[in-house]
């Protein structure tokens, strides 16, 4: 199989076994492996065996990202300090609390199969053969080396293991988020300040299932509750306001660190797949966006892989061999992040903890720190950090605690798929949470969501810390909930936007943004997708754009479709002119936040009049709302998550929705406003007016900012709700008929630093042009 693009006429690098790109360096020589780089730089490795392709891999990897392997392997390995001083070094002690030890990685190493570990290792001895090529030769060296005055030094194994590991679990919606202890503090504050009250104010706050929530897998039996469910008393935790409070702030300095060098990545994402039936070439339908932010160099690569029993294409992380989208002969998949419950976080008591290992951590222009990591039984102590014996004691339960050691095994297999069943067989062992799907070479299409999900003690609430003390253990042995999925769609495909996965799937309780009420950006696809009966190729891959240019407190969708009806009564109880007016102008609009129509949605500067009155109208109803009640707390509503504030006024006007325990139009400060509805949303209508004065309002679009920790910024693009990469897959019976994929920035990551000014490779910027106007590349 052709994966892609060889352009006749175009100069393309070639060795044989292993090549570095289209600038020379070493090879070796095989008579059965070919690495060739396209245009673009995008390498294509054909024939050889499993060990001799993965090597090719991780040189090639290493070629394009040399730096930016650096600055992964630092920060999964708890490194970063090192060379960027005391700043990164609360980065780094949380990253070893949360790890495995050497000898746990090296153990993990030798219980592997033969053949994944044979992978890891040629992945790794492939990065390190351009390591050494480096050191013989300066001038392939990167300029963030040189401009920090370090050098690259060989991978081990475990460096490897490690890096996937922490990608990993930056993948799943759960690992690295605390809303338990979050929501017992929540529970604790809500109860001092407003007693009786609290209950009904938490449940509304923290609902655990909307059965008006959109899901990938259509239908529902679900019914919601009509009363109040029974929570915990706040009096069964320790006071938890510090702690989490400590937290907070400190996981919002980690990700403040290692985003400012881009060492974290992002990973939000859409992704439909369209039964034969509903499109024009009888064919499935496969499109996948993975949303891992914009950084420079991208996060990702690109290349594909005919020989050791594989045939596969799509995208890679580097420094994770192989590929986590893509497509093979027999199946194209896509990933979004998923929302299994797969953390746990415990109340322990000091007696339950204990040393496990010390490690000491090199601070550069500082003195090195000695860290003294503890575990209790279910797992690391994340509370104090670094510990002391202080209350309350928190330790971390990964429902993946060591089955991510294992994840190039469960990643070969799902290579290797023949078939739905076996695809479906090897999602079964991937360690993270991920929305997954499926377009088949004989027309199948499905969904699954991965991720362990653990039957919990029986009355155990989940959206808080359990206790430490053996009541509220997860039962032995360890049974997991059946995953959500689905071989077929009635309504003809699968389509999400990190969307509900069944009706009966549960909001992830500890990444509270995956909180699922009636409205969530998903549904743009949805009504995409059912607005007629088939599609062409075009149509199903344009749904990118026209999803992308939807914008609002929840990065996408359309809220106005979701309360406008409200809106435009409450307006018709109460009419001025003014109000009139505003209603006028958003009965003419598209929905979408570029101004101009279809024509301007990838290029188009201003944002549509329409959409800056929505988005201050709403925003105004929010804070009406519940300003004051978080006043009392002591909080902002701002710093809330608006899309669940939002979803709370829509559970409370809609009579058949999910029930709202506690009246939120109340006005707690004695502001003098209205305390009902419909006033509060002429009164918005009329704050918003007075602010944004006499349309037009000459709002511009705003751009996406590719910034390099050191160089700055490099690159802009127009900005749009949108992905770092897609591939768009037309599935025939042999393979993929057509293909075309799109991609920020482009496959090098090689800067050299010039005398003045950084001096960037001729692949750096080379898709550039075609992400701007978000022009799909055909893929041959």
């Amino acid at each position: 199989m052709t994966h892609r693009r060889f352009c006749a006429g175009v100069a393309i690098c070639a060795a044989v076994f292993l090549v570095q790109g289209c600038g020379g360096g070493g090879s070796s020589r095989s008579d059965s492996l070919r690495s060739e780089r396209d245009a673009l730089a995008i390498w294509a490795i054909t024939g050889g065996d499993l060990e001799q392709v993965f090597r090719t891999m991780g040189y090639n990897v290493a070629v394009d990202r040399l730096w930016q392997l650096e600055l992964y392997r630092r920060t999964a390995t708890g490194r970063l300090a090192e060379i960027f001083g005391e700043d990164f070094l609360e980065s780094d002690i949380f990253v070893r609390t949360i790890s495995y030890s050497t000898e746990e990685l090296e153990t993990a190493l030798d219980t592997l199969d033969p053949i994944p570990r044979s992978v890891i290792e040629s992945y790794t001895a492939g990065i390190n053969q351009r390591v050494g090529e480096v050191a013989v030769d300066p001038s392939l060296l990167p300029g963030e080396f040189t401009n920090l005055g370090i050098s690259p030094l060989a991978w081990s194994t475990t460096e490897v293991l490690e890096l996937m590991v922490h990608v990993l679990r930056g993948f799943d919606s759960e690992a690295f988020y605390t809303g338990q202890i979050d929501n017992a503090a929540l529970l604790q504050q809500l109860t001092a300040v407003f007693e009786a009250e609290a209950p009904s104010m938490f449940e509304d706050l923290r609902w655990r299932n909307d059965p008006q929530a959109l899901t990938v897998i259509p239908g529902s039996t679900f019914a919601a509750a009509g009363e109040e469910p029974e929570i915990p008393h706040p009096d069964k935790f320790p006071a938890m306001a510090d702690a989490a409070r400590e937290i907070r702030e400190r996981m919002a300095r980690i990700r403040g660190a290692q985003e400012s060098i881009n060492a974290s990545v992002d990973f939000g994402s859409y992704s439909w797949a369209v039964a034969p039936s509903k499109t024009q070439s009888n064919r499935s339908f496969l499109y996948s966006g993975p949303a891992l932010g914009f950084d420079a160099p991208s996060p990702l690569v690109e290349g594909s892989i005919d020989g050791g029993g594989l045939s596969v294409s799509g995208m890679a992380v580097p420094g994770i061999p192989g590929f986590l989208i893509g497509r093979t002969d027999n199946f194209a998949w896509g990933l979004q992040v998923g929302h299994a419950h797969t953390t746990d976080y415990y109340i322990e008591d000091e007696a339950n903890v204990e040393m496990v290992r010390s490690e000491t951590i090199l601070v550069f222009g500082g003195d090195s720190v000695t860290l003294d990591i503890y575990r209790s039984e279910r797992g690391p102590i994340i509370q104090p950090m670094p510990y002391q014996p202080v209350d309350p004691i928190i330790s971390w339960r990964y429902a993946h605690w060591e089955n991510e050691l294992g994840a190039i095994s469960a990643l070969l297999e799902l290579w290797q798929a023949k078939n739905v069943d076996e695809f479906s067989n090897a999602l079964f062992n991937i360690p993270a949470s991920f929305h997954v799907t499926y377009a088949g070479a004989n027309g199948d299409i499905a969904y699954f969501m991965t991720g362990r999900d653990p039957v919990r003690a029986e009355g155990v609430d989940p959206r808080f810390p359990q206790l430490g003390d053996g009541t509220e253990e997860w039962p032995l042995p360890l049974e997991l909930k059946p995953r959500p999925e689905a071989r077929s769609s009635a309504d003809g495909f699968f389509a999400g936007w990190n969307t509900k996965a069944s009706p009966e799937a549960e909001n992830s309780v500890n990444n509270i943004e995956q909180q699922f009420g009636p409205f969530r950006r998903g549904h743009v696809l949805d009504a995409y997708l059912s607005a007629q009966p088939t599609y062409s190729f075009e149509q199903l891959r344009d749904l990118a754009l026209f999803a992308a240019t939807t914008d609002s407190f929840s990065d996408g969708g359309i809220p106005w479709n979701f309360i406008g009806g409200y809106l435009i009564n409450a307006v018709n109880a109460d009419p001025t002119p003014e109000r009139l007016a505003a209603i006028q102008m958003l009965a003419g609009w598209d929905g979408h936040f570029v101004a101009g129509g279809p024509l301007e949605w990838a290029l188009g500067e201003m944002r549509a009049d329409a959409w800056v009155l929505q988005d201050a109208w709403l925003r105004e109803i929010l804070k009406l709302t519940f300003e004051d009640e978080f006043e009392l707390l002591g909080m902002s509503y701002e710093d809330r998550n608006l899309e669940i504030l939002f979803n709370i006024i829509l559970h409370r006007i809609d009579p058949m929705g999910l029930r709202s325990f506690y009246d939120w139009f109340r006005d707690r400060t004695d502001r003098g406003i209205p305390t009902d509805a419909n006033g509060i949303f002429t009164l918005a209508l009329d704050n918003a007016l007075a602010e944004l004065g006499d349309p037009p309002y000459d709002v511009e679009r705003g751009v996406i900012s590719f910034v390099h920790p050191i160089y700055g910024e490099i690159a802009t693009s127009p900005f749009s709700n949108r992905s770092t990469w897609a591939q768009a897959v037309s599935m025939g019976a042999a393979g993929p008929v057509r293909t075309e994929t799109l991609f920020a920035l482009g496959q090098s990551g090689f800067i050299e630093e010039g005398e003045f000014d950084p001096i960037f490779d001729d692949n750096f910027f080379s898709q550039q042009p075609e992400f701007d106007n978000f022009e799909h590349t055909p893929v041959d």
